[in-house]
């Protein structure tokens, strides 16, 4: 889910207002997204603060009425923009991000402040958009390495040969739909083991292709892409990991395995 974030975000317009001695020009670094993603022992950033800019595809979006919230990669990584105003910049697009390292709820973001504004600026269309990772399910549950390091944090992943389940872990009806704001869990063949997967629209911006509404593939294996996204408890920066589908089209029922017919034996 996506509460209100607690702190302030300001953006360059605000800042503008300010003099031109402001320390709005406060040094952005411009670096890779994979540089930022290890953490201390609260699972906090150990950049967090830092002025950073970086130039990335946009690989999921999420944006309210008020706040953009979107996930962009480069070759490294990826990673969460959140702040003030929205900004509907589409899935494909190259854009340059400018704020400072923060964390909530265990999720690395740049957003803004006072002396370095978030600021994303539109490069154009990005001829080759990243390619999902995939992954397992356990593979997803241990993004967190030894180290405090989370390396595929945000970034656009794949698990196939999943059953999806309600939230609770019950089978869902023949007749069942996504719908908006809602959690699913991801299975394998055993069902003990789960990600979960949040269905969210982008309220502030118009969501092409909506996932809404579809059917949910129901017994079948699916194959689902998303952002590899984190939510964890409010004690712990650690742990959470969830799965953001973009679109219907990152939600697919896989073809039916076959058990290969032996040629009859010549005699």
């Amino acid at each position: 889910s996506f509460p209100l974030r607690p702190h302030s975000i300001r953006t360059a317009a605000f800042c503008a207002l300010l003099s031109l001695a402001c320390a709005c020009s406060a040094h952005a670094e411009s670096m890779s997204i994979g540089s930022i993603h290890c953490n201390d022992a609260d699972g906090m950033p150990l950049t967090k603060g830092k002025p950073v800019s970086f130039t990335g595809i946009v690989t999921g979006q999420f944006s309210t009425d008020v706040n953009v919230k979107l996930y962009i990669q480069d070759a490294t990584g990826g990673v969460n923009v959140y702040g003030t105003p929205k900004n509907c910049v589409a899935l494909g697009d190259s854009v340059r991000v400018s704020g400072v390292v923060a964390g909530f709820r265990g999720l690395t973001e740049i957003t803004g402040t006072d002396e370095a504004p978030l600021a994303v600026e539109l490069l154009g269309h990005a001829t080759l958009a990243p390619t999902p990772l995939a992954l397992t399910i356990e593979q997803v549950l241990a993004t967190g390495d030894k180290s405090g390091c989370e390396p595929n944090e945000s970034r656009l992943i794949q698990l196939n040969d999943v059953r999806i389940l309600s939230g609770h872990g019950e089978a869902l009806p023949d007749t069942a739909i996504f719908a908006d704001g809602t959690n699913y869990r991801l299975v394998g063949a055993d069902t003990s083991t789960y990600v979960m997967v949040r269905v969210t629209e982008p309220t502030g911006c118009v969501a092409a292709n909506s996932l809404v509404g579809q059917k949910i593939p129901r017994g079948a294996a699916a194959s689902v892409v998303g952002v590899l996204s984190q939510y964890a408890g409010r004690t712990s920066g650690h742990g959470g990991y969830q799965l953001l589908p973009r679109n219907r089209f990152d939600v697919a029922a896989m073809p039916a395995k076959t058990t290969p017919v032996a040629a009859p034996a010549k005699h």
